[in-house]
């Protein structure tokens, strides 16, 4: 019970394209006891989001319309610096020059695609918001 009620305090903020994937997250979130799943699919749509307080972590999957994966990331790091949440970028291959990008832009984790929606995804995300 005390943990769900963490989880309808904490807001996550899909940076992905509206369509059945964020559909499939979202609802994942929302059935697990998430209170506020955010979404954004522009750049202008994210920027409202985390310019507000209150965005506890964000999923990085595909991206906005005018960025994507680890070019969003390194946006995100500058403009939040050192109150960026927690970021999980979702990419379908990895290689060192993305592992250090990463590093650079303050990933907290990079989840290979496709990834599932199941215990460990979510345990994956309690663990970063710091409820697990």
């Amino acid at each position: 019970a005390y943990l769900r009620m963490k989880k309808r305090t904490r807001a996550v903020l899909l940076a992905m394209p509206a369509g059945p994937d964020r559909d499939a997250v979202a609802g994942c979130l929302n059935e697990d006891g998430y209170g506020r799943v955010l979404y954004a699919d522009t750049l202008t749509g994210l920027l409202l989001h985390v310019d507000r307080p209150g965005v506890h972590l964000i999923l990085v999957d595909d991206g906005v319309a005018e960025l994507k994966g680890l070019a969003l990331a390194s946006l995100l790091h500058n403009r939040l610096e050192d109150t960026m949440p927690p970021v999980i970028l979702a990419e379908t291959s990895v290689d060192a020059e993305l592992v250090l990008g990463a590093r650079e832009t303050g990933v907290a984790q990079i989840l290979v695609k496709p990834y599932d929606l199941d215990r460990d995804f979510l345990r994956m995300l309690e663990e970063h918001l710091g409820i697990a």
